[in-house]
């Protein structure tokens, strides 16, 4: 029986891990709290009434049952127990038949999520001996809609999809029945790639848990990235998991590896047992389940003590580390083949999650269990005392014999073999070894090499100050690569400085050797070391940064601070992945500017600026950046909201940025509100160092070919000068100047105008007449325009003037007065003119409203007549005018006043 483990019933739905810390906590510090988890109607996750709590010691846990028993927890009173030890599974068939046997089983599946002291299967092992319906793939989204609508299922086909953790991005799909695991099995086959990368699946089953592989004694630098690069040759790689330590992200030693296929793990297992992974030796085997490992380990442990108790005098330094080393693994191997074995009672979503917890709980329970005795402890501290005093001791044995030594200026390519036939030309070598990177695991062009003679070692140091006129290595290499490419050539190619530098030389480098020092020196040196020059003036980042508790800070909005922070992270990757990226200390950017700002706006306000500081300093350029597909109504392309500056000097561009930088009043503009508050942020400008070059390789050409073009015009003249002729007194006659178009028609007018002159022909009256008949056809044509633009009298129109019309017809007329008239002779009844024998109306008969027989109002005809009589005065006006133009005298006398 576990004493330090609760067992809690009678929870509500929504109680929550936190309200179980906050309830149980006061007694005693707590390990974990786990609440057994079921789902409802609506598919979430509540409670299911029962809880686990774990104590640090036994007595908190006794003193918790005393004390929070029958005690209300959110509005319901709870039930507080010492949680049952797991059963067998022959204790779970006989629990079926008594009456408590749902507490039993309630509490057997909780803890089986976390102790491991009985080797005995659980009862959870029963839970999932039920057939489950699941396939794992790799590549893709852990979201059921992403899966159903890239296999184009329906939605109910696919039950729940679960990431697995400490994974190479691996998931779960769980399906109801058999049927829909097909579909989903033959959609996959069909889909096999996610964004270029090839999806890999298996069907989860007793045969894929088979192929499984542990890897052991893997170093902490290990990623899944790298092992699945290196062993997804082998076959189809399904999953790859790298568990972790818990809180952390670095490694715990060991992987697991599934394949598709039984041979690919059978060709791994042989082809890559004992192989080297990072400088360690990993030992490769299958995967077995917890009693056999447990049972294997035990018989393992028990012949180690008996080889410890024989050969204890004869035990090595390495050896213990070893032993260590190998301890830690297998324990980290035993709580990863528990957390295979033990899975979440409710879901799957939980099953790999809850693996990890409780891998992660457990090796928490053992070193709290092993720290909970003071010799424990001391114990400890004790050995890695000595380990860190065996390390010292066999360091400086190494140093003071001087047969180590230390190389640097490799080539990134030489390999250790090279290296190794290099030296042991001058000796025997113990071990020769390059130094490979923390991260990237590749060489950094540093080695070190070992002799078994202090001579050999003293002999290799002193060739290293020989000069040679060649390196004789690189005969062979060069003659290989002489068809390869230019690359290949390159590389290979010695420099004048390379031959004349001397020593040993290896791949067309020198290199550098010397004796090897301990860790105290080489950190000694280390700090001596120069510190780095800030090439790519980085610093100047930091320039008009603000704070955000500062009082600038609490000026700026979100909008304002996403576009600060985005820009910050855009510097930084561009700085720290692309080498040819540099801080300009003369250029700026300016970010969040107004859409009405121009380039001449800028610039001028610029100027300002610089005017105001007292600066002698001009702006190269100010350029706002513009969007061609987007155009304002002027047909101009739109601002991008983000404009370069660039000065001749470093002073000007740092003063515009102090009076530019979070400004929202210089650019403000009363016709455009929404430059009211917008706050410029401006920065030095992160360049590339390419195109800065290609830019002054051509501004450089464009000054050639400017100063050449200046040179040949001056040459040109020189001979011009030359060639001129003299005169008689031997002074240069002035040569013609070469007339433009305009001069040479005005000349040619001259010349036209002096020869009527001279046959007596009046020019001046001639170009009259020749201007009145101009004149007088542009009248004629400004007639015809006239008359042709009738006006335009639409039905609508001609409706209202007729009804307008009759209106004014039906008005009562006012009276008239009457005349008494003379009595009228009748006149005989004139004969009616026939025409093919009908009558015809003569001009009596006509009425005089002609608008009756038109069918037209009397308005149209007056407007029409008094149109007419218009034309008819302008025409009487154009003749007069051009009369008058053709007898001036007549038109004199006419003005003559009484005074003249």
């Amino acid at each position: 029986m576990n004493n330090k483990q609760v067992f809690v019933k009678g929870l509500t739905p929504d109680t929550t891990n936190e309200d179980l810390e906050n309830f149980f906590s006061d007694i005693g510090p707590l390990k974990r709290c786990f609440i057994v988890t079921k789902q409802n109607e609506k598919g979430e996750k509540v409670c299911s009434g029962i809880a686990y709590v774990w104590y640090a010691l036994a007595e908190h846990a006794e003193k918790a049952i005393k004390e929070k028993n029958n005690k209300q927890l959110k509005s319901k009173i709870i039930h507080v127990s010492i949680a049952k030890e797991k059963l067998s599974k022959k204790d779970s068939k006989d629990s079926k038949d008594s009456k408590d046997s749902k507490d039993s089983k309630d509490t057997t599946t909780a803890t089986t999520t976390t102790t491991t002291t009985t080797p005995e299967e659980p009862i959870v092992k029963q839970y999932n001996t039920k057939k489950e319906f699941s396939v794992i793939a790799n590549n893709l989204v852990a979201e059921k809609v992403f899966v159903s609508n890239f296999l184009s299922l329906k939605k109910d086909t696919i039950k729940a999809v679960y990431s697995i953790p400490h994974s190479n991005d691996a998931i779960r799909i769980v399906c109801e029945n058999q049927e829909n695991l097909k579909q989903v099995v033959t959609k996959l086959t069909k889909n096999k790639q996610n964004n270029g990368k090839s999806v890999l699946y298996a069907v989860e089953n007793d045969n894929l848990k088979a192929n499984e592989l542990i890897i052991r004694n893997l170093s902490f630098n290990t990623n899944i990235q790298f092992l699945v690069e290196k062993f997804s040759s082998y076959g189809q790689l399904i999953l790859v998991k790298v568990p972790t330590k818990p809180g952390t992200n670095t490694p715990r030693g060991f992987a697991f590896l599934t394949f598709k296929e039984r041979e690919s793990s059978e060709k791994v297992l042989k082809e890559c047992n004992n192989e080297k992974i990072h400088t360690r030796q990993i030992v490769i085997d299958w995967s077995l389940k917890q009693n056999d490992y447990q049972q294997l380990q035990f018989d393992k442990q028990q012949q180690q003590k008996q080889d410890s108790k024989e050969n204890k005098d004869n035990d090595d330094d390495d050896d213990e580390d070893e032993e260590d080393e190998d301890k830690e693994d297998n324990k980290d191997e035993n709580e990863d083949e528990e957390m295979k074995e033990e899975t979440d009672d409710d879901d799957e979503d939980e099953d790999d999650e809850e693996d990890e917890d409780d891998d992660n709980m457990e090796e928490g329970e053992d070193d709290e269990d092993d720290e909970d005795g003071e010799g424990d402890k001391k114990e400890s501290k004790l050995d890695v005392k000595k380990k860190m005093a065996i390390d010292h001791t066999r360091n400086k044995k190494e140093v003071d014999e001087l047969k180590t030594l230390f190389i640097r200026n490799l080539a990134f390519d030489t390999k250790e073999e090279d290296l190794g036939a290099k030296f042991e030309e001058y000796g025997k070598l113990v071990f020769c070894r390059l130094v490979l990177d923390k991260l990237t695991q590749k060489p950094t062009g540093k080695a070190f090499v070992k002799y078994h003679e202090q001579d050999d070692a003293r002999r290799a140091v002193e060739a290293c100050s020989s000069t040679p006129l060649y390196d004789l290595s690189l005969e062979d290499k060069i003659n290989k690569n002489q068809k390869d490419s230019k690359k290949e050539s390159k590389k290979n190619s010695l420099s004048v400085s390379s031959l004349l530098q001397g020593g040993v030389m290896l791949d067309g480098r020198c290199l550098v050797v010397c004796y090897a020092v301990d860790h105290q020196q080489a950190t000694a040196y280390k700090e001596k070391k120069v510190e780095n020059v800030d090439k790519k003036n980085k610093h100047l980042l930091n320039i008009g940064k603000i704070i955000q508790n500062s009082a600038e800070g609490k000026e700026l909005d979100e909008k304002d601070w996403a576009l600060r922070n985005q820009a910050d992270k855009e510097n930084q990757t561009k700085l720290k992945v692309n080498p040819n990226y540099y801080v300009s200390p003369t250029r700026l950017c300016i970010r969040n500017l107004p859409l009405h700002v121009t380039d001449t706006i800028l610039k001028n306000a610029t100027m300002k600026i610089l005017k105001t500081a007292n600066i002698k300093d001009k702006v190269v350029f100010a350029k706002v950046a513009c969007d061609n597909e987007r155009v304002n109504a002027q047909g101009k392309a739109k601002s991008k909201g983000f404009a370069f500056i660039e000065c001749s000097t470093h002073q000007g561009a740092l003063e515009i940025l102090h009076k530019t930088n979070n400004n929202s009043k210089i650019f403000f503009s009363p016709s455009n509100l929404k430059s009211k508050g917008q706050r410029l942020f401006t920065q030095f400008a992160v360049e590339d160092a390419r195109a800065v070059k290609k830019q002054n390789i051509y501004l450089e050409k464009q000054a050639k070919r400017q100063q050449q073009q200046k040179i040949e015009r001056s040459i040109l003249k020189k001979q011009q000068r030359k060639e001129q002729p003299l005169d008689e007194n031997g002074k240069p006659i002035p040569v013609e100047k070469k007339l433009s178009r305009g001069q040479r028609q005005r000349e040619k007018k001259r010349e036209q105008r002096a020869k009527l002159e001279s046959q007596g022909v009046d020019v001046d009256a001639l170009n009259e007449q020749k201007q009145l008949v101009v004149e007088k056809k542009k009248l004629q044509q400004q007639l015809k325009d006239m008359n042709s633009k009738k006006p335009k009298i639409t039905q609508k129109i001609q409706e209202k003037l007729i009804k307008k019309h009759k209106q004014q017809q039906q008005q009562p007329q006012p009276p008239t007065k009457q005349f008494i008239s003379k009595p009228q002779q009748q006149k005989p009844p004139q004969k009616q003119q026939l025409i093919n024998g009908k009558p015809i109306h003569t001009s009596t008969t006509i009425p005089k409203d002609k608008s009756i027989l038109l069918n037209r109002p009397q308005n149209i005809i007056d407007a029409a007549s008094k149109k007419r009589k218009s034309e008819e005065s302008f025409d009487q006006l154009a003749n007069n005018y051009l009369k008058n133009k053709s007898n001036p005298t007549e038109h004199a006398q006419k003005k003559k006043k009484w005074f003249h």
